[in-house]
């Protein structure tokens, strides 16, 4: 579990300190800084809502939904007998993200997103750091639960 952990805390710290630097160095809201022109750029938005910014609104579902999220996975990875590579780095992006953006919803009342990529007229929805560990635990554990589905029962009651 140590394994866990300290990814988890690598990508809380990663992204709390991206997200102080935007809060800080990115001087107007929506304004958009090319990192490369036509391309990534970094800007500075605050979403109130969940991926895309839909449901707006729901601030406090979503910390429960966060917090409820977060104690399944801990139960899980403390039951799981046998934790491979793939199971640490499983549950430390998606512990790390979601602990982040909770502590975002939290403190800030909303998540700070800084991350834009523009392809032609399309304009990709703004992200930050926890969105990318987020998204690359959750694809990681579609991985195992289809390659591995024993891994789940493989734990002690």
């Amino acid at each position: 579990m140590v394994g866990v952990y300290l990814l988890a805390c690598l990508v809380l710290v990663l992204d709390q300190l991206s997200k102080y630097i935007a809060m800080n160095y990115f001087i107007a809201r929506s304004a958009e800084y090319p990192v490369i022109y036509n391309l990534f750029y970094l800007t500075l938005h605050a979403n109130p809502g969940a991926a895309f910014g839909v449901f707006a609104g729901g601030r406090w579902f979503f910390i429960a939904v966060a917090i409820l999220v977060t104690f399944i996975c801990l139960k899980k990875l403390h039951q799981c007998q046998k934790k491979t590579l793939v199971i640490i780095v499983t549950g430390g992006v998606l512990l790390g993200g979601i602990v982040s953006n909770l502590l975002d919803r939290l403190f800030r009342g909303a998540v700070i997103d800084f991350l834009l990529f523009k392809f032609g007229t399309y304009r990709f929805p703004v992200f930050n750091i926890a969105d990318i560990a987020i998204f690359l635990g959750a694809a990681l554990l579609v991985k195992l639960i289809l390659t591995k589905p024993d891994w789940i029962t493989n734990y002690d009651s």
